[in-house]
């Protein structure tokens, strides 16, 4: 009989009980996402982590929505706010050694275009065209060089100027192997025709010999080398 009339009340308990641990667990779920709004992927930019920082500073924590764990959700709001403003700093700064170096690497590339003029002065015709050919297809555009544009078009009409007056200067390059093979078959062909003459007319015992074989050797010339020295 007891028990019958106790059951009521034993089952509101019950009822109660699992109310309270639910709630319990949605709050200690609650404090748990705040800290996982600290678990950063190192690749945010400096855009993202400021909206994330002013996420968590605006966040209410209090006990109408935290209860008795209000001091461990404030604990957990603090700690996700500190590690995000860390982050934070740690981007500004890598962001501002980034663009020292995309400034230091423009700079760089400025230089090099105007330097390029000096690097052919030695140079062929041929290789100095190409050189001409390769810059006018550079492109300078503000993505590559940006409030140095500019300055970079510039360096880079003044280094064409400069090739195209060194072109102008330069020689063509020596003759291919080919053409010096060329060369020294017609010098040899040229030896053995006049050798294979000069004996013929030896051969004729003409007395006028002497006065002709002296001719060939000046029409071959540089060809030759002497029959008779």
């Amino acid at each position: 009989m007891r028990r019958e009339v106790l059951k009521p009340r034993t089952e509101w308990e019950a009822e109660q009980a699992r109310l309270e641990t639910e709630a319990r667990d949605a709050i200690l779920a609650r404090i748990d996402n705040i800290r996982q709004v600290a678990q950063l992927k190192g690749t945010e930019t400096k855009d993202e982590l400021t909206e994330l920082s002013n996420a968590i500073n605006d966040m209410p924590v209090d006990a109408e929505q935290f209860g008795e764990m209000v001091s461990d959700a404030l604990t957990a709001k603090q700690d996700a706010l500190q590690a995000v403003n860390d982050a934070l700093i740690e981007r500004v700064k890598q962001d501002a050694m980034a663009e020292q170096v995309r400034h230091a690497r423009i700079t760089m590339d400025i230089s090099q275009i105007s330097s390029l003029p000096s690097q052919y002065l030695d140079s062929t015709k041929d290789e100095v065209l190409m050189a001409i050919i390769q810059l006018e297809k550079t492109d300078i555009t503000e993505a590559e060089f940006g409030d140095k544009v500019e300055e970079a078009m510039s360096a880079k009409n003044a280094a064409l100027r400069q090739l195209r007056l060194i072109e102008q200067h330069a020689e063509d390059a020596p003759p291919e192997e080919d053409t010096v093979m060329v060369e020294l078959e017609q010098h040899t062909l040229t030896q053995l025709q006049y050798r294979s003459y000069a004996l013929s007319l030896l051969e004729d015992d003409d007395p006028d010999i002497w006065d002709m074989i002296e001719k060939l050797e000046l029409q071959a010339e540089p060809f030759v080398e002497p029959l008779l020295s």
